[in-house]
């Protein structure tokens, strides 16, 4: 049976029409859309080592006076704030970058800021004014040995703003992810410079925590018997920061455009139950002039110097030092860009 239509029906009949196919064509193409642009996204994250599926891009139009951004941002350092998902089936906590001011120390001197907890008052302008307490050699024998009490000290593998709890992430035995791998970093801005260094793979702390100082202080003698050249010693660790409430505090600088872990030189003398450290003072004029030095050449690099009772090793030769570079919420590429700043300021007051 034909049906005939009036003539007057038939606009509005290929308007519907029109308009039905729009919906339904627009729709798919939408969708379409939608998943070559999640496919693109995620052959550019895997091309940076990150797994496709742990991100989800949000490509739902922006309401009103709202942007979106169509793929994650990945930093100069190989990080992206946004690539990781925060999983829900592991009890996690916040990670929170600090620019730790050097101002919070209690003390400040010739420019340095440190924070006096020894009870014992120095003369930095003194101190600093008698220089080094060695001299660097232009020889091809080692001049400074870098050394790590713990070396399974480790970074963050990603800059996520947030850990997995009871997850023993901040500790690991390859050197490529440690405290090692930064004094990497210091060592070869070193012997770039002619100053010959040694940076000693050991993890004195790789079988138990305690008794690392006892068994690090015997590598640093073994070295010192082997080349008594040797005027440095630099024991390199990392920092833990964690609040009451369980956030872990991510110490950062900016410099030179780039994010910078956190340096803090520890220092320490021969105070209350602290014995047998004679040689104090001229470690400190050491530690005071690399400090300078930091504050100098990169402003928010350096905490406050830390001055305290206590001798950590420093007893066994007078070029000794312990720098906490960072914390375990820092990434490995931060750590190790402070590395290379370290190097570049120990070359200075070594050749001044």
């Amino acid at each position: 049976m034909k049906v005939k239509v009036k003539k007057s029906y038939v606009p509005a009949l290929m308007f519907f029409a029109v308009f039905s196919a729009i919906i339904f064509f627009g729709g798919e193409m939408t969708n379409i859309s939608r998943s070559l642009l999640n496919a693109s996204v995620k052959i550019q994250l895997l091309s940076v080592g990150y797994k496709a599926e742990n991100i989800n891009v949000n490509t739902e139009p922006p309401s009103d006076g709202e942007s979106v951004a169509l793929q994650p941002e990945v930093s100069s350092v190989g990080q992206s704030d946004a690539a990781v998902e925060r999983p829900t089936d592991v009890e996690t906590g916040d990670i929170k970058t600090v620019a730790l001011e050097p101002s919070a120390g209690n003390s400040f001197s010739e420019g340095i800021h440190y924070n006096n907890t020894a009870g014992v008052d120095i003369d930095v302008s003194s101190l600093l004014s008698e220089g080094l307490p060695f001299k660097i050699e232009d020889s091809s024998e080692p001049q400074v040995l870098i050394y790590h009490t713990h070396g399974t000290e480790s970074y963050s593998d990603s800059d996520s703003g947030f850990y997995v709890k009871n997850d023993d992430g901040s500790r690991s035995t390859d050197t490529s992810k440690n405290t090692v791998r930064v004094g990497d970093a210091i060592a070869e801005v070193l012997n770039n410079n002619g100053i010959v260094t040694i940076n000693d793979r050991t993890m004195h702390d790789k079988d138990s925590y305690t008794g690392s100082y006892s068994r690090s202080e015997a590598t640093v003698r073994q070295y010192l018997e082997k080349y008594p050249s040797i005027k440095v010693v630099i024991d390199g660790h990392r920092d833990s920061i964690t609040q009451s409430n369980g956030t872990k505090i991510k110490p950062t600088a900016e410099i030179n455009g780039k994010s910078a872990a956190q340096v803090m030189v520890l220092a320490g003398c021969e105070s209350g139950d602290v014995t047998n450290y004679p040689n104090w003072m001229e470690n400190l004029r050491f530690n005071l002039l690399l400090q300078r030095q930091l504050e100098n050449d990169y402003p928010g690099l350096a905490r406050a110097m830390s001055f305290k009772s206590c001798k950590y090793n420093f007893n066994i030769m007078n070029g000794s030092i312990l720098l906490e570079i960072g914390s375990e919420a820092n990434t490995l590429d931060e750590a190790v860009y402070s590395g290379q700043l370290i190097g570049e300021a120990l070359v200075k007051i070594f050749k001044q």
